[in-house]
């Protein structure tokens, strides 16, 4: 049997006495990277260079603005997990963007008005109140509802007043900009004082969401595993698929970057959810449909972002399912506004994902898909249907590359038949097989993966017409998750007598 090999203890050495080497390479345990990207727009007095990737540590408020989408996103992903390692894309507005406006119109009855109280709005779910007192004119409240606006540093509008209207304009430019909720009652609070009435009408629409591919190309192959991105235009997200694509993006094998991005729609309602639906079709994209949340798109889309940061970078929970898991910081749709199962399941179909609603007002995951439908011919194909998978896909092959190319960094190879000895640092395509196998048996015990036999059995290591590569197929059978319960109740008035 051959000497074993010391690294750095050259062969032949006669100076006595011992000589340690270090070899940590059985020492290490895999850890994920995981980090949160948010994707969205800053304010020109933001401290953040646009167009570049920068990490957020509590201070959002400089970097992007306090008032800025950026500011929201960081706050609502801080609300699920205060020790995210989080960081943002900043965009700045679309150079012909259009702002989005909307037009509160206030009015006061005297013959109606005999008391003094409280007139207001909810702004992306933040109600804004002014008092009104006896002797106050229409013009009056107007005033007083733009200041309260005007007071809160994070409002996401801007306010007006002029005569008896109050015009808010979006902070930001932009389709997406534009989806902000305003509304003057909410769950049937907010009813003006009685004989004070307020109307909202839209006004500007906002157009115009940012270009995201130059800053995207800013990332190179750093990893960011979970996406926010607030845009749900057809631009927007022909550029995330590219980002993400299998063969030349963040999933090509000579890439191996991996990601999964969310997004969300809160304006349209569920017929116009299953049309919009129809129109994509991406596994690293997912769309959560909520229509009528006060909360913003780019809100909901941090929401997404911070539960898979917290529930899906890990084994053994990103095999659970992610029913009942809490969007925090995301205001509930009115009751007339929320889906049914029927709505549910029809969305289900057209790969948007949907909520629930407790009998507190929590919003709460039901299914989260992706938007992948059909395969390359148009065949309808449900194998990257839920995001659990995909999860579960970056945690196996991470989990493999890191075993392997830790046990294995610097070896040769030989044909099987060969004998390997202790510090000939060489494997044989079986040793490489016996080792995967021994990876399956862990991820199976982490409940990523089942049927390890039958994982054996379809694995194939081999060496290539290249002599220097190995060639493998890896069969992983991913666990499921318990969604469903088919349940038969058969029941008798009386059963039967027995002997």
């Amino acid at each position: 049997m051959p000497d074993i090999t010391i690294p750095g203890v050259p062969q032949g050495v006669r100076v006595p006495f011992l000589y340690f080497g270090v070899d940590n390479s059985k020492a290490g345990y895999f850890q994920s990277t995981e980090r949160v990207l948010l994707i969205g727009q800053m304010l020109p007095n933001g401290s953040a260079g646009a167009g570049a990737p920068v990490q957020i540590v509590g201070n959002e408020n400089g970097l992007f603005g306090q008032s800025s989408m950026l500011a929201d996103m960081a706050r609502i992903v801080r609300k699920t997990s205060g020790f995210a390692e989080m960081w943002a894309l900043p965009l700045l507005d679309a150079a012909a963007s259009i702002k989005g406006t909307w037009i509160v119109t206030c009015a006061l009855d005297p013959a109606k008005f005999q008391s003094p109280g409280l007139a207001g709005v909810y702004v992306g779910g933040v109600q804004y109140t002014t008092a009104v007192l006896l002797g106050d004119a229409a013009t009056d409240v107007a005033n007083g509802l733009a200041a309260a606006i005007t007071a809160d540093p994070q409002a996401k509008v801007s306010a007006v007043a002029n005569g008896n209207t109050v015009t808010l304009t979006a902070n930001h430019a932009g389709e997406t900009a534009g989806h902000i909720d305003v509304r003057v009652t909410y769950n049937g609070i907010g009813v003006p004082v009685t004989g004070v009435t307020l109307a909202v009408a839209p006004g500007a629409v906002g157009a115009g969401n940012p270009d995201m591919s130059a800053a995207l190309a800013t990332l190179g192959d750093e990893p960011f595993k979970w996406v926010a991105m607030p845009y749900t235009d057809a631009t927007s997200l022909a550029t995330s698929r590219t980002f993400f694509d299998d063969m030349n993006g963040r999933w090509a094998a000579m890439r191996m970057v991996y990601g999964a991005a969310f997004s969300a729609c809160t304006t349209l309602t569920p017929a116009a959810l299953a049309a919009f639906g129809a129109t994509n079709n991406d596994q690293h994209m997912s769309i959560l449909g909520l229509y009528g949340t006060p909360s913003a798109p780019w809100e909901v889309s941090a929401a997404l972002a911070a539960y898979a940061l917290v529930y899906l970078s890990d084994a053994p929970e990103l095999s659970r399912p992610e029913q009942t898991i809490e969007l925090t910081g995301i205001y509930a749709p009115e009751i007339p506004d929320r889906f049914n199962k029927q709505v549910r399941e029809m969305l289900y179909y057209k790969g948007m994902g949907a909520t629930t609603v407790d009998q507190a007002g929590v919003v709460r995951l039901d299914r989260l898909l992706t938007t992948y439908q059909v395969n390359g011919l148009g065949v309808a194909d449900n194998s990257y249907l839920d995001i659990n998978t995909m999860a579960q896909l970056m945690y196996f092959i991470e989990y493999m590359n890191s075993g392997i190319s830790t046990t294995f960094p610097r070896v040769s190879l030989k044909d099987d038949g060969n004998p390997v000895f202790p510090g000939q640092y060489a494997v044989t395509p079986s040793v490489i097989r016996t080792y995967i196998i021994a990876l399956a048996d862990q991820l199976a015990d982490l409940n990523v993966i089942e049927n390890v036999d039958e994982f054996a059995n379809l694995l194939l290591v081999q060496r290539d017409s290249d002599p220097n590569c190995v060639d493998m197929i890896l069969p992983p059978d991913f666990v499921n998750q318990w969604r469903i319960g088919k349940i038969l109740v058969q029941f008798y008035n009386q059963y039967p007598a027995t002997n």
